[in-house]
């Protein structure tokens, strides 16, 4: 008799399905397929790795279709799983080992955490949620519910038991859900599940998802309520749905409505960080800076105690105690000129998220902007002592990008070395960094992009520069300026200017000599706008807060309250203004109208 039995119900997932059946391959002793009428080479796919590939017509209940696959399974015990889903080989000999172990006479299910990937496909967001997914082959179990099934047992309560085998989700990254359209298809059922008056406390939290995901915050929140009910106290979703409902005021700029939640709910779960990070990107939204470094720090604090229970510490999804909370500190030391601690807090992010090239580049433009270049090599082996091939090519881009010849040239001489082989594009940008025309005319031109060639026009001549700077944009352009300045290869960044000398690239480069605490050079382009009346509200603030910082308040809350007219949307400069202002008559007239353009904010307790 097999032990352990893979049920899935599948349609249209010929891009998905090998990644996640290779990642059980041979661990499982049977695998039971059924479709739901894929158009595609599913099926296909499907009958590589099984024989039982069964048809199933769809009915809008994926209840009755996954009970159409357990009902075939032979195994002891049965793991479902979808096709946008998959696991770690390395870690399944360890949780086959813990199943053999289990009594199977009684309905038992296995609650695993779900890793889910959200937002665009590079963003690195994962969400954490926990669900029965491994349960024995007991009779009377079946799934019920049309959507976000589950199981149940009609003849006695199910046995449940944790395990820390992790399933990876990739189904809810927007690539997916819009290619696979899947909010129709959900909304479909809701709207069945709505005539016939059948959604339960779990339903109208998967409901607010569905909302969730098309932006419709307002009806999210009107189903996060209906979900969020002492009578669910116990339930494993109740935090998340907190968590989303949290997210919805803020997204509805109701700031008030959602720090009472967060302090609440704070209160009620003392040693989670979930809500100590909710809490600082609030009061970083809204501009309250060092009360929103207290909050972040604390949470960090929280999560790298060891007092608590590791479930203890996140509910909701374990970017919140970690990555999160990271980030948002080195925004906010950043804008406050902090930038010790954010070196400090860059690094410790580096640790967590290796693999964030944005992170590795901005963590050495600091060092540079500090001139603090010496032992950096041995920084970046200390952040990667064993590092990836892709790793080797990130750091070698980034090197490439900030001018750093030493250590691009040690970084391609090591690649070269283990003979991973160097992307053109790469090597294009490696031989225009080193001035050597000849290399780089060894490669293919038709494969060069326009930002190279660009590059390459600028250095070496050969190409109409005017016609050329019409195919790239102005944010290509100012990455293009950054990295010759960075090579010191100045005679190429006044070419570019002059060949493209408008407001809007000006004011990118100031902005960028800025956020690189060029200050002097960006001072400069900010001035030159001014003259011509052309800066923008950026360069305003990025002028307001280094006065404010050094002191000269009046002068900086001069160009605050410009940067203010420009783009009165952003309430972190009306805060800036409330902040610093000195006199009590202008401090509650900044007040005023930040509560008439925020009435979200009317009740706020710390405003």
């Amino acid at each position: 008799m097999p032990f352990l039995s893979l049920c899935m119900i599948v349609k249209n997932e010929e891009q998905r399905l090998a990644k996640c059946l290779e990642s059980i391959l041979g661990f499982v002793d049977e695998i039971i397929i059924v479709d739901t009428g894929s158009m595609d080479a599913t099926k296909e796919i499907a009958y590589r790795y099984t024989p039982n590939v069964l048809d199933f017509e769809w009915t809008q209940d994926f209840s009755a279709a996954r009970n159409a696959s357990i009902q075939k399974a032979t195994g002891t015990w049965i793991i479902y799983l979808d096709a946008d889903e998959f696991v770690d080989p390395l870690k399944f000999q360890e949780f086959v080992a813990f199943l053999s172990k289990l009594p199977d006479h009684k309905p038992t299910g296995i609650i695993l955490p779900v890793y889910n990937y959200v937002g665009d496909n590079n963003s690195g967001k994962i969400s954490e949620s926990k669900a029965i997914r491994v349960f024995n082959n007991y009779q009377h179990i079946q799934f019920i519910r049309p959507i976000h099934e589950q199981l149940h047992c009609s003849s006695a309560n199910i046995f449940t038991v944790e395990y820390p085998f992790p399933i990876y989700h990739t189904g809810y990254l927007q690539e997916i859900i819009e290619s696979k359209d899947k909010s129709s298809r959900n909304m479909a059922i809701f709207e069945t599940m709505l005539l016939e008056g059948t959604l339960s406390f779990y339903d109208w939290f998967t409901l607010g998802n569905e909302y969730n995901t098309q932006n419709r915050y307002q009806e999210a929140l009107a189903c996060y309520l209906k979900a969020n009910q002492p009578s669910q106290e116990d339930k494993v979703w109740l935090p998340l749905c907190i968590g989303s409902l949290i997210n919805c005021y803020i997204h509805l700029e109701d700031f008030s409505k959602a720090y009472l939640h967060i302090k609440s709910y704070q209160l009620h779960w003392p040693n989670a960080c979930d809500f100590y990070w909710l809490e600082g990107f609030l009061l970083a939204k809204i501009g309250l800076d060092s009360l929103a470094i207290d909050a972040l720090k604390h949470c960090i604090q929280l999560a790298d105690s060891t007092e608590y229970h590791e479930s203890v510490k996140v509910l909701i999804s374990p970017n919140y105690a970690s990555s999160l909370p990271l980030q948002q500190l080195t925004v906010l030391y950043m804008r406050n000129f902090a930038y010790d601690d954010a070196i400090s807090t860059l690094s410790k992010l580096i640790y967590v998220t290796p693999n964030n090239k944005t992170l590795l580049k901005e963590f050495i433009q600091i060092l540079l902007s500090f001139h603090q270049t010496k032992g950096l090599e041995s920084l970046l082996h200390a952040f990667y002592p064993e590092p990836q091939p892709f790793q080797l090519l990130m750091i070698l881009e980034v090197c490439i990008e900030l001018g750093l010849k030493p250590l691009s040239e040690s970084y391609r001489t090591f690649i070269k070395q283990k003979q991973i082989e160097i992307p053109q594009r790469l090597e294009q940008l490696y031989a225009i960094l080193f001035e050597d025309k000849e290399l780089f005319n060894t490669f293919n031109k038709e494969l060069i992009d326009t930002d190279i060639n660009y590059m390459s026009a600028l250095a070496w001549g050969g190409s109409d520069l005017n016609l050329l700077v019409k195919e790239l944009d102005v944010e290509i352009l100012s990455q293009i300026y950054m990295r010759f300045f960075y090579a010191q290869q100045f005679d190429y960044c006044d070419l570019l200017v002059n060949c493209y000398n408008s407001p809007s690239l000006l004011n990118r480069l100031g902005d960028s000599f800025f956020r690189n605490r060029q200050y002097e050079l960006a001072l400069d382009y900010y001035s030159m706008l001014i003259n011509q009346n052309a800066l923008t509200a950026s360069g305003y603030e990025h002028i307001g807060r280094l006065y404010i910082a050094q002191g000269d308040i009046t002068d900086g809350l001069g160009y605050i309250h410009k940067a203010v007219e420009l783009n009165p949307e952003i309430i972190v400069l009306q805060m800036i203004l409330l902040n610093n202002s000195t006199d009590l008559e202008d401090h509650e007239h900044v007040k005023q109208a930040i509560v008439e353009k925020y009435p979200g904010l009317k009740d706020f307790p710390l405003i």
